[in-house]
């Protein structure tokens, strides 16, 4: 168990940094631990290293790298950030279904606002974060011409068999659905709760293995600074993106929770009801804690951007 538990925290390393230091940091946690496995106080202090040296290895700590790669590093957290907020903002809809039915229609006017940009800014950041991906790609061509194909089919062929498997999910689903009363399909059939669930997690795999294919891709392309330049200001307009979103969901979820808390609990108008259900808690959690990511890859990426011009 000892060997199992060493071999863990390595992992928490980047792999030229378990190449180089790796023997010697196991021979260290053996000897600290008397043999007898490392407590919890020092894995702790162990992973939360090996996590550093993860994030200067991409960029995100310290100043190893050029200003270009540290640029780059900034609006790649973006992109993971948005698909960690894409999470969220869907978890956010699916709680939202149906709303205006329960709320009284002379107090809808904020609910309705808040609701409304919160749909048109999520377009607008899909678009701009299509846009980044398409402006990027043009490095992309040169790279494959020059065989650069084997470096990343692996990640490639991994998001595509999550994303055949989610399409299957969805289909699969559907069909169920169809044969579903309302009541069944929000809640009172276990087994299909358990079944979107299970969708859900996949559908959030297809998202992160995508952007990890196109972290694995990005690391091999020779990005030059002008290209870099524009994906920053495009992702600190997601970011901002983002940040409307989040706040406007607060001032709906707000609203709503005032106007009518029984929608959140599912009982009759007029009754208690509930204003922090954790089917939005949650969500809204996740779309603050990717923009709070996504703020950080922002403004190291500006900051370094400008030290390449």
């Amino acid at each position: 168990m000892t060997d199992i538990a060493i071999r863990g925290l390595l992992r928490l390393y980047p792999r030229a940094w378990r190449v180089r230091y790796g023997d010697e940091l196991a021979g260290l946690i053996l000897q600290a631990s008397g043999g007898r496995g490392p407590s919890m106080r020092l894995s702790t202090n162990v992973a939360l290293a090996g996590v550093r040296e993860r994030l200067r290895a991409v960029g995100l700590l310290g100043n190893d790298l050029t200003p270009g790669d540290r640029t780059q590093s900034g609006v790649l957290l973006v992109l993971w950030s948005w698909m960690l907020f894409v999470l969220g903002g869907i978890g956010v809809q699916k709680a939202a279904e149906h709303w205006t039915a329960a709320v009284p229609a002379t107090k809808a006017g904020v609910p309705e606002v808040a609701f409304g940009v919160l749909v048109v800014v999520a377009a607008i950041g899909s678009v701009l974060v299509l846009a980044g991906i398409a402006y990027g790609a043009r490095a992309f061509a040169p790279f494959l011409g020059a065989g650069g194909w084997g470096h990343i089919r692996r990640p490639i062929y991994r998001a595509s068999a999550i994303t055949a498997l989610t399409a299957i999910g969805l289909l699969t689903l559907s069909i169920w659905a169809h044969h579903l009363t309302v009541a069944q399909r929000n809640g009172h059939t276990p087994a299909y709760s358990a079944a979107v669930l299970i969708w859900a997690l996949l559908f959030a795999g297809c998202l992160f293995t995508w952007a990890a294919a196109a972290v694995s891709a990005v690391r091999y392309l020779n990005l030059k600074p002008r290209l870099l330049t524009i994906e920053t200001r495009i992702a600190a307009a997601v970011t901002a993106t983002m940040a409307t979103m989040t706040i406007a969901s607060a001032i709906w979820w707000a609203a709503v929770a005032h106007s009518a808390p029984w929608f959140f609990a599912g009982t009759p108008a007029g009754t208690r009801g509930t204003v922090a259900p954790i089917n939005l808690l949650i969500p809204v959690a996740l779309m603050l804690t990717a923009t709070l990511l996504a703020s950080l890859g922002t403004r190291r990426s500006l900051h370094n951007a400008r030290l390449m011009a």
